[in-house]
């Protein structure tokens, strides 16, 4: 009898093709070096531009983390969704309604005056929940005919979010909370290591991070067996029901993350008033 080895993981790893090995995020030189010019045009930025110049950004910035969520439902899953507004105003009404000053009088809006420990995350909840209830119904149609459905989503939501005066302000809108940790309120100058920072840089930080925890959550994601059924069903549906993908968990699980992130994107991480 001739004894044999297992190949260990290390020589299965070696005999893999390249295109068959998970992707990093930074595996090569190239990658560093970009990364960082980045870092370098970022600290220029953050040193010389205006406030003026970072409301443009900081509104970018916001637009990318939407971006993340049509990404993780349409990219991956290939579902068509019209409808990422109506999350978002859900969003930002929750925010609103959660983070707002109390009414000094009857017709102002309600508001709880909580702190953004709890009003942000809370405004992607709310979303994802809305999502969840919505799911079931939409992810029943396919193509085009779900993009009409989450289409008339945002038509139900300008409706809504018009009316409801004591949450939304009506026509006329509402003021949304500005981000303030203990007595450090973003919508003044304050000091940070003996550096004073404007109100536009200290939004600018603050939604940099969520943008980043966004897009380092949505790349493991992809990278983990729920992104490889993602890909699965939105190359061959029929395919991945074969290899024992659930199409509706995996459909579902993608409609309640966008809607989360685009909550989280719908809250009012920047200064700025509801119609």
């Amino acid at each position: 009898m001739i004894a044999t080895r297992e190949p260990g993981p290390s020589r299965l790893r070696q005999e893999l093709p390249r295109e068959a090995e998970p992707p990093r995020l930074l595996g090569s030189l190239a990658r560093w070096l970009w990364l960082g010019v980045g870092v370098l045009a970022l600290l220029l930025f953050f040193s010389l531009a205006s406030d003026d110049w970072f409301t443009i950004v900081n509104y970018c910035l916001i637009a990318a983390i939407a971006t993340l969520a049509l990404n993780l439902l349409s990219g991956y899953t290939g579902q068509i969704s019209l409808g990422l507004a109506f999350f978002m105003g859900l969003g930002g009404y929750t925010a609103a309604l959660l983070g707002g000053n109390p009414p000094a009088g009857p017709l102002d809006p309600w508001g709880l005056g909580l702190p953004v420990f709890i009003w942000l995350p809370a405004a992607g909840l709310v979303a994802a929940l809305v999502g969840a209830l919505i799911g079931p119904s939409a992810l029943r149609l396919r193509g085009f005919y779900l993009g009409i459905v989450t289409l008339a989503l945002v038509f139900i939501g300008n409706y809504l979010f018009r009316n409801l005066t004591f949450i939304t302000g009506g026509p006329q809108g509402r003021n949304f909370p500005v981000p303030a940790f203990g007595g450090f309120s973003l919508d003044q100058q304050n000091s940070i290591l003996g550096i004073a920072l404007t109100s536009g840089q200290q939004y600018f930080l603050l939604i940099l991070v969520v943008l980043l925890l966004s897009a380092l959550f949505v790349y493991n994601l992809s990278r983990s067996r729920v992104g490889r059924a993602m890909r699965a069903v939105r190359d061959h549906e029929v395919g991945a029901a074969i290899m024992g993908v659930n199409l509706f968990e995996v459909k579902m699980g993608a409609f309640v993350l966008s809607s989360f992130l685009a909550g989280v994107a719908g809250a009012p991480m920047f200064p700025m008033r509801a119609m």
